[in-house]
């Protein structure tokens, strides 16, 4: 089930992940509390399911 970047950031905000730096069309995300990292792709389409299961992975929330 593809998902909106817009709605996945707002699911790793109530998460505890913070956005710290922007390069291009890719934001980076921090967990202050878990030390984990994330890249997350800006782009005006849906994450394809794949790569979301993955960010949902390495996020800890899968």
């Amino acid at each position: 089930m593809p998902i909106k970047t817009r709605k996945f950031e707002n699911i790793l905000r109530k998460n505890g992940f913070e956005a710290i730096r922007q390069t291009g069309s890719h934001r980076t995300y921090y967990n202050p509390d878990t030390h984990k990292q994330l890249v997350v792709p800006i782009h005006a389409r849906e994450i394809p399911k794949g790569l979301l299961n993955k960010m949902m992975k390495q996020a800890g929330l899968k």
